[in-house]
């Protein structure tokens, strides 16, 4: 793979423009005639059924923290 130096001119694609940070994210790899392609592997997030992760498992757990949180609530209230 070929590297850029900084002040070297080279011609790059635009993929991407973050108007919150202004960061522009280019490519050399796309304007290649014969790019070389890379299979990466998304991560699953939010939800895991082997580690019971995710919204789901927040769901289940609202009503307990709902009631300590309520009784945690009325223990402080009666001491001040």
């Amino acid at each position: 793979m070929e590297t850029v130096e900084v002040g070297q001119k080279a011609k790059a694609q635009i993929i991407d423009i973050d108007e919150y940070t202004g960061k522009i994210s280019l490519s050399l790899r796309t304007l290649e005639d014969k790019p070389q392609t890379h299979v990466t592997r998304r991560k699953r997030r939010y939800k895991s059924k082997k580690n019971q992760i995710g919204f789901e498992s927040l769901a289940n757990q609202l009503d307990k923290w709902v009631e300590e949180n309520t009784e945690y609530l009325k223990s402080q209230s009666k001491k001040g």
